[in-house]
């Protein structure tokens, strides 16, 4: 009996052991965090607040490169947004053109810097260091014309999506239109369609090459975000235009 007890008070020490090396680490994580918030805080609100609301009464297109995306049909009297290489899509000219992996577009930044109309905001995303050092942007395209720095956290980093993006950054989960989509929603348009956002790998709307998404944890982002959106912004219709891995979870439609 003495034997018994004894094995049950080891493993339970092991067990205490073992949480505590998960509380150090989580504690670990949340202090990378609050300090990585701590730093980006005055960009942020310098950033963000003049676009809190800015398309209300209007209605907002997200666009990515998925292969649905050459049976889109463009409308008039929209705000249109684009992720990576949506910039190079000729039948759209874009509002806002957003890029944060330097890994993935050291070879077209500079057209994406360039682009024109005059207008049009390029929101360049950094990240952490110590999570995500392979993607971050060298500073030196800070300063190019219609820029605007933001800050993404990587999921290990932060678990949930930004309300408030003039306090923190933008949750990064596993994609581009993520951070995206939290602009668009701290903006309130009427309406958000998203095209070309297809969940799977069949590569590009041009037919360039394969993609590497990590699918299921997209679709997976998908659907916390709209948990997001209908906790904060229940007014707002979203809409998934020939929707590839997403039909079912907005609004649906199509064009062909």
């Amino acid at each position: 009996m003495h034997f018994f007890n004894k094995k049950f008070d080891i493993i339970k020490l092991l067990r205490n052991i073992n949480n505590l090396d998960k509380f150090y680490n989580d504690l670990s994580k949340k202090l990378d965090y609050a300090l990585f918030v701590q730093s980006i805080g005055t960009l942020h609100r310098e950033v963000f607040l003049k676009y809190k609301n800015i398309n209300k009464g209007k209605n907002v297109v997200l666009i990515a490169t998925g292969p649905s995306l050459k049976d889109f049909k463009p409308f008039e009297n929209a705000v249109y947004i684009g992720v990576n290489r949506a910039f190079q899509y000729k039948k759209i000219k874009f509002d806002y053109i957003f890029l944060q992996d330097y890994s993935g577009s050291k070879g077209y930044i500079e057209d994406f810097l360039n682009y024109e109309p005059e207008y049009t905001k390029k929101f360049l995303g950094f990240t952490d260091f110590k999570y995500s050092k392979h993607c971050i942007i060298p500073e030196k395209y800070s300063s190019y014309k219609n820029v605007e720095r933001y800050y993404t956290a990587n999921y290990l980093l932060k678990e949930n999506f930004t309300f408030d993006i003039t306090a923190e950054p933008f949750y990064d989960r596993y994609s581009i239109v993520f951070p995206a989509m939290q602009f668009i929603l701290w903006t309130h348009p009427d309406k958000i369609y998203i095209a070309g956002c297809d969940c799977d790998l069949n590569g590009y709307y041009d037919k360039t090459s394969k993609n590497n998404l990590e699918v299921n944890q997209i679709i997976e982002g998908w659907r916390e975000l709209k948990l997001f959106a209908d906790a904060y912004y229940p007014d707002i219709e979203i809409i998934s235009v020939n929707p590839k891995g997403l039909k079912g979870l907005f609004k649906d439609e199509f064009t062909v």
